[in-house]
This record gives structure tokens, C-alpha cells and sequence, in this order.
């Protein structure tokens, strides 16, 4: 049993493609295949099971994989603690943005400058990552190491200037019923329009700020923004009114994950940026 061997039935488990991980490692198809074959031999079992070009891990081949992977885990942590002793500040991060871009990117200009040698890869919204190393987020209904409070926002009601609620004295969630809704923001429009007692009839769901902020400009509908976020976004045909609503914003560390040094140094970032904000 090899570790490349290992590597490669752990990729194809997550991948559930023997295809997609011979690209992933840059190798030819049959070396996955074979591989695989080799593996399963000297274990004695199937850990896939085959279907016209398909692949899919048997209960075997998951209980395996619960094991290796997390051995694989480990490996990459020993190995990530050894340089950090060698005070190497370099290596990869993994950071998933599902909230705040505006922070994250901000700081992530920042963390560049300061640490030419740290590589970071970034992705935005649900887009699948196969390592994370931190997650910026809402709430989260799963499982994590640790979780740090980053910023906690106002997040008021646009209106296009002409809208006949935009200019009506203490306004609440509860008069937005029957109203149609343009969201970037669909969990937390659906959270704060169901603590007033109704459904929103969202109209529109875009995950373009620029695009919600067309089309409640022509008056298409209404639509919850963060203040800080999308700070700027907004010309004056538009109208921003508090309704009492916030959203936080969190730094996420992943379940059994070693929390590297410059993951660490990051996070740290983070925090320092998210203050000057919350003090401005």
C-alpha cells in the first residue's frame, strides 16, 4: 500500500470520476484505474462499484475512506507543523468566502504584501473547495473546530427613491408584506420577513450585488442589503431605511483540522480589519 496509491483512491472517492482525478493529478486514466485495481486486490475487496462510466464507493469503500482520508489529514498536518518549526511562513491556505467578500478581499491584499511566500486559494459562495483551511460565513448548521465572531452589520431595506414606503416614518419588516423582493440575501430575507409573520414573494434571486441594485433601481422590487458589504453600491435613486436587522459574520475553522500558522496569522487579519469597521 503506497501513500500516492492512498492519494489517489481518497481524490477518486471525493470525486466519484476516475477521469476527473487523472486530471486532477495530471496522469493518464489507467493509472487511476490501475491503481484502484491494486488496491483493492491487496485488501481483498471492491471498494467501487461500476456502472456504465460511472463509479460509486461501496460501504466498503466509504469505510475505508473515513479512515485513509483522515490519515491523509494528519500526514498534511505533520508535515505542515514541521515547516512552521522550520519558520518557514509560506504555504498554501485554503479560504472558503460565502459572506463579506468585501473584508475578505480586502485583507487578502493585505496578507499578499506582507506574505509573498504564502499561496491562497479563494473561492466565493457554494463553489466546492477540497481543502479548506478557514470559512467565512453566516451561521452554519454543521460541524466545526472553532467559530469567531468577525462583524455584525446593519442590513436595511432598499427601495427605489420613488417607492411610496420609502419615506414612511418608523418602518418595519412587517410592512414589507406583499411587497416583491430583489435578493443576494435570500436565506436572511426569508429569516427576517418569517419572524414578521409572512413569506416573501421573492421575485428575483441574483448573487450580483450590482444586478440587485439595477433592478430595485427600476422599481422591480425591494431588497435587503448589508451596510457594510455593498457600502457604495447604492446611487442616490436608491433609498436605504433600518428595519432593525442585523447579520454576523464569522470566521469558521473546520472540524479535525489543524489550524496552521498562517491560517492563524489570517484569521488575526481578519479581526484587526473587522474592528476598524465596527468602530468607524
Amino acid at each position: 500500500m503506497e501513500l500516492l496509491q492512498l492519494m489517489y483512491f481518497c481524490d477518486a472517492a471525493k470525486e466519484q470520476n476516475f477521469s476527473k482525478t487523472a486530471r486532477n493529478f495530471q496522469v493518464p486514466a489507467s493509472n487511476i484505474s490501475n491503481s484502484i485495481k491494486r488496491l483493492e486486490t491487496e485488501l481483498g475487496c471492491e471498494l467501487f462499484d461500476h456502472s456504465s462510466n460511472k463509479v460509486i464507493l461501496n460501504e466498503r469503500g466509504k469505510n475505508f475512506y473515513d479512515k485513509i482520508g483522515s490519515a491523509l489529514t494528519l500526514i498534511d498536518d505533520a508535515k505542515t507543523e514541521i515547516n512552521e518549526e522550520l519558520d518557514e511562513f509560506s504555504g498554501d491556505l485554503y479560504i472558503k468566502c460565502k459572506s463579506n467578500r468585501k473584508l475578505v478581499t480586502h485583507v487578502v491584499k493585505q496578507y499578499i504584501n506582507k506574505y509573498p511566500n504564502v499561496n491562497i486559494h479563494l473561492t466565493f459562495g457554494e463553489a466546492e473547495m477540497k481543502k479548506t483551511d478557514l470559512i467565512i460565513s453566516y451561521e452554519m448548521n454543521c460541524e466545526y473546530k472553532s467559530r469567531t465572531l468577525l462583524l455584525e452589520e446593519d442590513v436595511p431595506i432598499a427601495f427605489c427613491k420613488k417607492h411610496p414606503l420609502a419615506e414612511k416614518p418608523n418602518l418595519s419588516v412587517s410592512d414589507l408584506k406583499g411587497e416583491k423582493f430583489i435578493t443576494g440575501l435570500s436565506i436572511e430575507t426569508n429569516s427576517f420577513c418569517r419572524e414578521a409573520g409572512f413569506i416573501p414573494n421573492i421575485v428575483l434571486e441574483i448573487n450580483d450585488p450590482a444586478y440587485v441594485r439595477d433592478y430595485i433601481e427600476m422599481g422591480f422590487g425591494i431588497g435587503f442589503i448589508p451596510s457594510y458589504s455593498w457600502k457604495g453600491l447604492f446611487t442616490d435613486n436608491i433609498v436605504l431605511r433600518s428595519v432593525g436587522k442585523t447579520r454576523k459574520t464569522y470566521a469558521y475553522i473546520p472540524k479535525n483540522k489543524y489550524i496552521k500558522r498562517i491560517t492563524k496569522e489570517f484569521l488575526k487579519a481578519l479581526l484587526k480589519e473587522a474592528q476598524k469597521i465596527t468602530n468607524c
